[in-house]
C-alpha cells in the first residue's frame, strides 16, 4: 500500500488584498492543505528557503481538490495512509 507523507516548510502567502506574509504551509505529498500564521518572526530561521508562493485562492482550489478525492488530512480519517500521522498540524 502506497502511503502518504506530510511535511511543512516556509513560503509566502498572498491574501486577496494582494499583501504578502510569510506563512509555514503544510503538505500531503507535496499538495498544500493549510498553513499556519507566523505570530512570532522568531519562528523563522534566519535564512528560510521560501521555496513556494501561494495565494488563498490557490489553497482553497488545492483544498477542495483534496475534499473531493477524500485526502483532505484535517477532515478525513487517513492514519493508516499517512506515514508520518504524528506530523499533522491541529
Amino acid at each position: 500500500m502506497v502511503k502518504y507523507k506530510i511535511h511543512g516548510g516556509f513560503g509566502t502567502l498572498i491574501n486577496l488584498e494582494g499583501e504578502h506574509k510569510t506563512v509555514k504551509f503544510w503538505f500531503i505529498n507535496g499538495v498544500p492543505f493549510t498553513f499556519d500564521d507566523l505570530m512570532d518572526m522568531d519562528d523563522v530561521p534566519e535564512d528560510p528557503t521560501l521555496e513556494c508562493q501561494y495565494t488563498i485562492d490557490d489553497l482553497y482550489q488545492y483544498s477542495s481538490y483534496l475534499v473531493n478525492e477524500e485526502c483532505h488530512p484535517l477532515l478525513f480519517e487517513m492514519e493508516e495512509l499517512i506515514e508520518n500521522f504524528q506530523d499533522i498540524p491541529y
